[in-house]
Formats: structure tokens, sequence, C-alpha cells
């Protein structure tokens, strides 16, 4: 994808050309987007804002050490501010564009990140989790505690999210048992489409 300038500006990054108008972005005057590094600083713990599953296994893929995250906190709640910020060191690393910039905008328009080589994939059994889930509330506590969880890490991992649009990531990686997963995942929010595939192998 071509960029026809690009210039740093005290850690954010212009963005104008032909990129900003492929996510709806003006390349001149007010609005234009700003791209900046995140570095993995994403002020959630998981991707828990749904529960992804394909029907026979729900997953969890974390974003920060599940060893540091609250054991009371509820995943479904999804941020944490600022608690997440001390939860590190983060798993991914990757960028962001904002319409206008942080401070501005509650939220950018799209984020992309990559693990960082070794992303905790979580699978559990998708009536547990089901039953788990019901009253709204998933903690640590109650997620460690499944007996059918089965702990992964992802050597690859890639999401993209265009924020109140669609959501897709793809992870690959070794469970704890010695088997392979492979989890792609793809989430349209308008219309309201939800494509999961879990693999265990």
């Amino acid at each position: 994808m071509k960029l026809r300038s690009i210039a740093p500006v005290c850690g954010v990054v212009l963005l104008l050309g032909g990129f900003a108008s492929d996510v709806g972005l003006s390349a001149t005057g007010q609005g234009q987007g700003v791209v900046r590094t995140v570095g993995g600083d994403v002020p959630f713990y998981a991707r828990t804002d749904f529960v992804y599953q394909d029907g026979e296994w729900a997953v969890v893929v974390f974003y920060r050490p599940p060893e540091c995250v609250p054991s009371t906190f509820n995943l479904l709640d999804f941020y944490d501010i600022p608690g997440a910020f001390f939860c590190f060191p983060p798993t991914t690393i990757g960028w962001e564009i904002w319409e206008n910039g942080p401070g501005v905008d509650p939220t950018p328009i799209k984020s992309q990140l990559r693990g960082l080589g070794a992303v905790p994939v979580w699978l559990v059994d998708w009536t547990e989790m089901e039953a788990a889930t019901a009253d709204g509330v998933l903690t640590m506590s109650e997620l460690q505690g499944m007996t059918s969880l089965l702990r992964g890490s992802a050597s690859f991992y890639n999401e993209s999210l265009l924020i109140g649009r669609k959501i897709t990531f793809v992870a690959n990686g070794a469970l704890e048992d010695g088997r392979m997963f492979h989890v792609q995942v793809s989430h349209h929010d308008e219309p309201p489409i939800m494509n999961v595939s879990i693999v265990v192998r």
C-alpha cells in the first residue's frame, strides 16, 4: 500500500495519501490521520470483548502475561485502565491509526498487532465456558479452575481491527501437552457475522 508522505512528530506519525483514503481519513486539513506505534501497550489483558468460540472450543488470547492479570478482574469488562498498563511485558507489538490522535478521540480507527513470539492462547470447552460466563462474569480464578482448560503459546499471532466494523486474528502454536493448534477468527459488526475456526491436532 503506497504512502505519499510520512512525517514523524513527537513520536506520532502523520499519515497522508492512499492509505488515509483507504480508512476514510482526510489527507489535508482537520481530521488528517495519525499513526503511532503502541508497543503492545493496550488497555486490556486479553481478547475477551466477546467469547470467541466455534461450538466446541472457546479461545482466549492474552496481550499480557496471564500471571499478572488480577485474579478477581472481570475479563468480560475487557478494559482495565490504568490497571492493564502495570501488567507487563506485553506479548504483542503494533500500531494504531487515529483520526485526530490520542487524548482527542476516544479510540483509534484501526489497529494492527503481531505477536512477539510467545503469545499465551488458552482453549476451553465451549460448554464449560458458556456456563461460566452466563452470569456476565469471567475471572482469572474461574478460567484457571476450568477442568477442560488447555494452555498454549502462539509462535505466530496477527490481528487487524477496524473499530466498530470488524476484527480478524490468526494464532498458530503449540499446547503444553505437545499438540498443535490453529485459531482463525473473523468478526464483523455490521452485518453481525462471526466465523471462528479452532483446530487442535
